[in-house]
């Protein structure tokens, strides 16, 4: 059943996939340009919800055959050739732990369960995920599972309440969904139900993952566009109120894309302010402006090939960086741009168009053998992804003189998050208590090596996953876990009160993550955006002293951390070796200003202390602005943040002597 066209949608389409490749092209003015995915939320809710309540209102019932069967030709067709062409390029250019990291996202999206499945690996602005050629499949596995409760909700709806209760019932499930997601932003979610979701400890924090993958807290951006759908049609007269509801409309969505970014806090509920501005442009009418924009062929040709483009921009823009192993420049960013462009209008008029509206009639036999069709490819994608997987990514398109025995391995690899590094324990003094997150236990493997095995030294590992301080909390791990195990590493100090206190954090990652006790209101807050608010970090740690007794602490700063998008030196080897000569093989990366300004703070804050000595791994890997990353046969990442065994032992035989030396004298 169609709708009525609404001509001015095509530019909300057309702001909202460009505002999402400009965020995809590292173009740093928007950094918000992922919210564009928010808006087409908004307006999906909206078309959907009209067209099923047109149906309705003329029919007095829904047919869900032809809904399923309009929505199943118009996502899957195109999204199942992205698939095919992206497993080619995955074939020619992926190492092989990227290749069956691809293989399984191409099965899960097939079958709209990307979303869950990029959500178990990690989360959408992590490191990993940059260089994912499917990850943007997530928003259709979301969209594509409204689809499947949506209609028999608004059936009910639309059965048993008339008027103004069906837009009433709407924005109650709208409020409950925006209520869920504000209650989670502020309390988190506990251990056990993140561990339904996440297996890997290491990523039990991603209560912000959860939110940004999840049906459930994206409901309520459809359900702003739904209810939109029951309001008459608003006429007005007057350009200057027009004109000002659309500019109103367009502010708040690039108000939204220039302020926020990926550490923005309570994101997932001020994603609300972009989904209301949309709604405000789909609800008003367009200003002679907003009709002029709208008619614009270009315009009118990106928002019409909007979801085209949408698939077909990620997967270039990866491939691209996975061939050249570099970030992107100006001019390889207009190129991406324009090259993703130009395949996806070729693939929208030649192919994405027919399969929609064709000469194929809507018989059931077409519709049956279509679905045949789609079943078979999932059949092959799955095959494909135990085939793959089975014999590890296909090794033999890689070049054999790599051996995997020369690869970078986490410096944690082999021992235990907490407990004595290698050596049985029965009530020995313990030399060295080191306390902090993973990259505390990146260390665990030098530690061995040099202070247990050479300086004979009992040293025990406590791995909090957050900053574990006095009056702080963190908004992403459950805090009764924390509290115990803070709790537990507290009455082990005490009973040894000649060891050496390590702290080794990520410390500004950790900072973003916890919220501080403000002693005048009592209520925990989130820390200011400041070089200054770590001074708060800093008294925590001198209440933590206070609790464990005065003894020697030594404090370690952060260790380099390479851009989140650039791809780590041990993944450019296990390249499929006709790719080598095109990748870069530099083996030093730029030193972030934000690691040595955390750096400095600490060695400020604590200078002046002679129980407590400073560690800055920037000067153990680094020579002013570059950072090694590779050196002879040494490989210092085993990811883009932390240390591999070979970078540890660098740090740490770096300032052996010094840390030896203030441990015995």
């Amino acid at each position: 059943m169609k709708i009525k066209y609404i001509e001015h949608l095509d530019a909300i389409r057309a702001l909202a996939v460009l505002l999402v490749i400009f965020f995809h092209l590292d173009i740093s003015l928007f950094s918000g340009g992922f919210l564009g995915v928010d808006v087409f939320f908004v307006v999906s809710g909206y078309l959907i919800t009209k067209t099923i309540k047109k149906e309705y209102e003329t029919t007095n019932t829904i047919s869900f055959q032809n809904f399923y069967r309009r929505r199943i030709r118009r996502l899957l067709p195109s999204l199942f050739l992205v698939l095919i062409l992206s497993f080619g390029f995955g074939f020619l250019v992926l190492s092989p732990s990227d290749f069956m990291s691809f293989i399984d996202s191409m099965f899960y999206s097939s079958v709209a369960l990307s979303n869950f499945h990029f959500l178990s690996e990690s989360g959408y602005f992590d490191t990993s995920s940059h260089l994912k050629p499917l990850l943007h499949t997530w928003s259709l596995g979301v969209e594509e599972q409204f689809y499947l409760i949506w209609p028999i909700t608004l059936l009910i709806i639309m059965k048993f309440f008339s008027g103004i209760k069906r837009i009433f019932l709407t924005l109650l499930i709208l409020v409950l969904s925006f209520s869920l997601t504000l209650y989670v932003s502020e309390n988190g979610l506990s251990d056990s139900i993140i561990s339904i979701f996440i297996s890997d400890s290491e990523l039990s924090s991603r209560t912000d993952s959860i939110q940004f993958y999840l049906l459930p807290f994206r409901i309520y951006e459809f359900l702003i566009g739904a209810s939109l759908a029951f309001l008459p049609a608003i006429k007005l007269k007057q350009e200057l109120v027009k004109t000002s509801l659309n500019i109103i409309g367009f502010f708040l969505i690039l108000f939204s894309v220039f302020y926020f970014d990926k550490n923005t806090v309570y994101l997932s509920s001020l994603n609300i302010i972009p989904c209301l501005g949309a709604g405000l442009l789909i609800v008003t009418p367009a200003s002679k402006f907003l009709s002029v924009l709208s008619k614009n062929k270009l315009v009118k040709l990106i928002g019409k090939a909007s979801y085209t483009w949408y698939l077909f921009h990620w997967p270039v823009i990866v491939f691209y960086k996975h061939i050249t192993g570099n970030d992107l420049n100006v001019l390889e960013q207009v190129a991406l741009l324009v090259v993703s462009f130009v395949i996806s209008v070729f693939v929208y008029n030649k192919y994405e168009q027919p399969m929609r509206f064709g000469k194929v009639k809507y018989t059931l036999r077409a519709n049956k053998t279509f679905v045949l069709a789609l079943l078979v490819f999932i059949l092959i994608f799955n095959s494909l992804r135990m085939n793959i997987n089975y014999s590890e990514g296909w090794k033999w398109r890689l070049d054999n003189s790599v051996s995997e025995s020369l690869l970078p391995k986490w410096g944690m690899d082999g021992y235990e998050r907490i407990g004595v590094i290698n050596k049985p324990f029965k009530g020995e003094s313990i030399d060295m208590f080191w306390y902090g997150d993973s990259h505390a236990s990146q260390y665990s493997s030098a530690i061995n090596e040099i202070f247990v095995k050479k300086h004979n030294k009992f040293v025990h590992m406590t791995n909090l996953r957050s900053l574990a301080l006095p009056e702080l909390i963190n908004f992403r791990v459950n805090q009764e876990t924390i509290d115990k195990e803070k709790k537990d590493a507290v009455e082990r100090m005490r009973r040894h009160p000649k060891g050496v206190l390590v702290f080794s954090y990520w410390w500004h990652m950790e900072k973003y993550c916890s919220k501080v006790l403000n002693e005048t209101t009592g209520e925990y807050e989130y820390f200011e955006r400041s070089i200054a608010s770590y001074d708060k970090v800093y008294e925590k740690i001198d209440k933590l002293l206070k609790e464990v007794g005065d003894r020697k602490v030594i404090i370690f700063g952060e260790n380099p951390v390479k851009d989140p998008k650039s791809i780590k030196y041990s993944e450019k080897l296990l390249k499929p070796k006709y790719l080598k000569a095109l990748m870069s093989n530099e083996d030093t990366f730029e030193l972030d200003p934000y690691n040595q300004e955390v750096n400095q703070s600490i060695e400020n804050y604590f200078k002046n202390r002679d129980n407590v000595l400073f560690i800055n791994p920037i000067d153990a890997l680094c020579d002013g602005e570059d950072c090694v990353e590779k050196s002879n046969n040494e490989i210092y990442y085993s990811d883009n943040d932390h240390l591999s065994i070979d970078g540890t032992m660098k740090v740490l035989k770096h300032y052996e002597d010094a840390i030896i030396d203030f441990m015995d004298n």
